[in-house]
């Protein structure tokens, strides 16, 4: 008779082992499953399904610097101006190693080309003249590098 009685609790203390950790599996594969919801319904806010949509969305601030590449003085504090008037943060303004560029460029540096079209537009600069040189190290999303072509700007028509 002992043999049976305490095989019938060795059976009762497996089976109420195995329902604890059926339980506790069940209780993380359901909060890992809301986890994993939630992230979801946050990321598809974010990034819209049309990656058309996607294209024309400027996320945050633009941060810009100038650099005078024609030599004119004033330039840039004149394009600094332009530039926060139509809410574009300048970081920094200061001279290139040389003062003989003929056309004004818009650099991307972030990868957002919104945001290099953006200030393209701001100046009157037409497209083809922004080129992508992506440097994350620099913590601005365009550069400004003008030309000897700055009289073309919409701003320098605007004020003359």
């Amino acid at each position: 008779m002992r043999d049976t009685t305490q095989k019938k609790y060795k059976d009762q203390t497996v089976t109420a082992s195995f329902l604890v950790v059926s339980l506790v599996t069940l209780l993380l594969l359901s909060i890992n499953g809301y986890l994993g919801y939630s992230a979801f319904v946050k990321l598809k806010k974010i990034i819209p399904a049309d990656s058309s949509q996607k294209s024309n969305v400027i996320i945050g601030p633009i941060k810009a610097e100038i650099v005078n590449a024609c030599g004119i003085e004033g330039l840039g504090d004149r394009l600094t101006d332009t530039l926060r008037v139509n809410k574009i943060d300048v970081i920094q303004s200061g001279n290139y190693y040389q003062f003989n560029v003929d056309n004004t460029l818009i650099i991307d540096r972030s990868g957002n080309s919104e945001k290099a079209k953006k200030v393209a537009d701001v100046l009157g600069i037409p497209e083809d003249q922004i080129i992508t040189q992506l440097n994350p190290a620099l913590f601005l999303d365009v550069t400004v590098l003008t030309g000897k072509d700055y009289s073309n700007y919409k701003y320098s028509k605007e004020k003359l």
